[in-house]
């Protein structure tokens, strides 16, 4: 009796298994078995040239060795990286067209209205590989040498200080407004089209201050003719342990621009394990990650897929935030 019972145990699993596999569709199941198939397409949301490409690249070459597949780029850019995300989000969700995310994922969708996907729903985290805090600098003829000397300025002055930033509804930009909020302040923003003339009119005076990447920057801080006041990440970034960071006097405050890798919504659960491993394990050999190291990253190891998920959510969150309560609206 308990033989005969068994098999019918086993009979009932065994069809319930087989209903299970009918039910996904062909592309899934070959996926699960004998991911990648075909060449693989890193979608890049912005312009060839940029750090995101080189960044790219760099594991795409490493890819390919590792799963003796074609890794290749699509470079798809317009409206704030909408268009190469909405791309993505729109594709077959096999694991041969990925995106490579930077911040503009998380807060475009809070400038732009009736995007056809949504950055936490529509996709599946793969990894996070770079993360980069920014500097927040000063023309060194203010009368302010730190972050709270800052502070008592701008509250003594609102709306005197000229803010310069990279581009309306930019990371610089959103961290702008963050930081007005939480420090109860009020400052004039002054977009620019690129770090480079924002520099530019800093160092000569036409400008106050501004939050950017190290890059094209901190040369002029090196050289005396800008003052850095703080780094903008949770914590102090390893590659200026003497500098503070801003959260140190403004808590809740963070900014970083960051690198991951994300997949349409219903990518089978093996190809997101199989690739998260791999980019992990290729972030931590001793040639990529001092090519990240030396490029100023804070953050030359990858999270998972589930830490990842949760940093989009709260990221998503916060900028979303920012952008409601500064009424924020892109200039058409």
């Amino acid at each position: 009796m308990k033989t005969c019972k068994g098999r019918r145990l086993f009979a009932v699993a065994g069809l319930g298994a087989a209903v299970l596999a009918s039910s996904l569709s062909p592309s899934m199941v070959l996926a699960q078995t004998s991911w990648p198939t075909k060449p693989v397409t890193m979608v890049i949301a912005f312009p060839p040239g940029g750090p995101t490409d080189t960044d790219t690249r760099m594991f795409t070459q490493k890819l390919k060795d590792s799963f003796q597949q074609t890794f290749l780029i699509d470079n798809r850019p317009g409206a704030g990286g909408t268009i190469g995300t909405g791309y993505v989000a729109k594709s077959v969700p096999d694991g041969h067209t990925l995106l490579v995310a930077t911040i503009g994922f998380t807060v475009a969708p809070t400038l732009y209205k009736d995007l056809p996907y949504h950055p936490i729903t529509d996709f599946t985290p793969i990894s996070m590989v770079t993360k980069r805090a920014a500097m927040m600098v000063v023309n060194v003829d203010l009368p302010i040498r730190t972050v709270p000397e800052w502070i008592a300025y701008a509250r003594a002055n609102p709306g005197k200080l000229n803010f310069g930033t990279p581009g309306q509804g930019g990371g610089p930009h959103l961290a702008g407004e963050l930081l007005s909020s939480l420090t109860h302040t009020k400052v004039t923003f002054v977009h620019y089209k690129a770090t480079p003339p924002m520099a530019l009119d800093m160092v000569s005076g036409r400008l106050d201050m501004g939050i950017t990447i190290p890059a094209g920057i901190y040369a002029h801080v090196k050289s005396g003719k800008l003052r850095l006041l703080g780094t903008t990440g949770s914590e102090r970034t390893r590659l200026m342990p003497d500098v503070p960071s801003v959260s140190e006097f403004v808590p809740g405050f963070e900014y970083s621009s960051w690198l991951g890798f994300v997949a349409p919504k219903g990518v089978p659960p093996t190809v997101v394990i199989r690739l998260s491993a791999e980019i992990i394990r290729l972030s931590k050999t001793p040639e990529i990650f001092k090519k990240l190291s030396d490029d100023g990253n804070d953050l030359a190891s990858s999270t998972t897929p589930e830490q990842f998920r949760d940093f989009l959510a709260a990221d998503y969150g916060r900028w979303r935030k920012v952008v409601q309560e500064s009424n924020i609206k892109l200039e058409e």
